[in-house]
């Protein structure tokens, strides 16, 4: 099957094959990965182990450099203490892979910029995305200048805020956002 020795049973591969973008090889790459993050976490021994979504952010190549790494690594833990397991962090290793689906990349992406979980984005959430991709560099005036005008650009119901649909229609046909949407472990 060429996937070498697997800590996985094939019945494992299987379903984990069918809930994510990923091949074999790669799940196992993953793991490898993941169990490697932090090895005082006790995962080594226990495919069951969780990991501080901190040391995820600041351990896994692919995210060191990204701004919105934290915010990554928080939105895919599946419990609210602030720990990834396996699935988790092979849930977001789909999402990021350059198979997944644009839907569901375009879903992400909409809850990786909706900071504050209200389901809109709006001028508080473009306020934080403008602050981490400029390292809080930017003055307060062209700042708010800079999201008036991206929200009468995308705001199309003139709510002041950018719905999921108003979101997926400027991101569906943007090449450059699949392009930059993705790592490979």
């Amino acid at each position: 099957m060429g996937i070498g020795r697997s800590v996985f049973s094939q019945d494992e591969l299987d379903l984990y094959q069918e809930l994510t973008n990923l091949n074999a090889a790669e799940i196992n790459n993953a793991y490898k990965k993941f169990k490697n993050i932090d090895p005082l976490s006790g995962f080594q021994s226990n495919k069951k182990g969780r990991i501080a979504f901190t040391a995820v952010a600041d351990n896994v190549a692919e995210l060191k450099l990204n701004p919105f790494r934290y915010r990554i690594c928080m939105l895919f833990c599946s419990e609210p203490n602030g720990l990834m397991d396996f699935d988790d962090f092979l849930d977001m290793v789909s999402v990021f892979h350059d198979k997944c689906p644009k839907e569901r990349k375009v879903r992400w992406a909409f809850r990786l910029y909706d900071f504050n979980d209200d389901h809109v984005i709006d001028y508080d959430d473009l306020s934080t995305f403008l602050d981490l991709v400029t390292d809080y560099g930017i003055e307060s005036d062209l700042k708010s200048e800079v999201i008036q005008r991206v929200i009468e650009e995308v705001d199309y119901d003139g709510d002041q805020s950018i719905s999921h649909e108003e979101f997926e229609r400027i991101l569906y046909f943007n090449a450059e956002f699949y392009e930059t949407f993705r790592f490979r472990l």
